[in-house]
């Protein structure tokens, strides 16, 4: 699925492009919107962005894992090879300190990610503290057209700013776009 992000003026204009995305099957799990006031997205009922997907959480314990299997198995390794402990070492054993690495990892990352904006949302910064609303709506590869000559054509003042991959890379630093 492609990620397509707008940048919209007001609250007016997303009420607007909400109906016609519904109306071409695209359901609220796959529009989100991103504002600095989440209380004028509730009393218009506009689907905003989960936590989930304003910070960096799931991103950071994706990075959190990677990092702590690889320190579980640098560090079976070494006991393996440095020690005499390693020598009779289960692979129980071996399984289960590569667990808590791996375990461990993945809290800390999560736990970093909680006060990280999420690197997908992050380029738009500073156009949402400018008041300014970001819609992320995920679509089909075979439905992108369709949505960018509808947005195009009835939703001129909405831009679109970017469009990037739907699933989290635990590589990417931010998310690169393309128009």
């Amino acid at each position: 699925m492609k990620r397509m992000y707008y940048i919209a003026p007001d609250l007016e204009r997303v009420s607007s492009v909400s109906e016609d995305l519904h109306a071409h099957g695209i359901t609220d799990a796959h529009f989100n919107v991103v504002s600095a006031n989440d209380a004028a997205l509730d009393e218009q009922h506009i689907h905003g962005a989960t936590f989930l997907r304003r910070l960096d959480v799931i991103h950071s314990m994706e990075r959190g894992l990677l990092g702590g299997v690889l320190l579980g198995v640098i560090i079976v390794l070494c006991l393996q090879f440095f020690t005499t402990f390693g020598s009779t070492m289960s692979l129980g054993i071996q399984a289960a300190i590569v667990l808590f690495f791996s375990c461990a990892g993945t809290w800390i990352g999560g736990m970093g990610g909680i006060g990280t904006e999420h690197y997908k949302i992050r380029p738009f910064h500073d156009a949402v503290a400018e008041g300014k609303l970001l819609l992320m709506v995920d679509v089909p590869k075979k439905l992108e057209p369709t949505i960018r000559k509808l947005m195009a054509k009835k939703h001129r003042d909405v831009k679109l700013a970017g469009v990037g991959s739907s699933f989290n890379n635990p590589f990417a630093q931010t998310e690169r776009l393309v128009h």
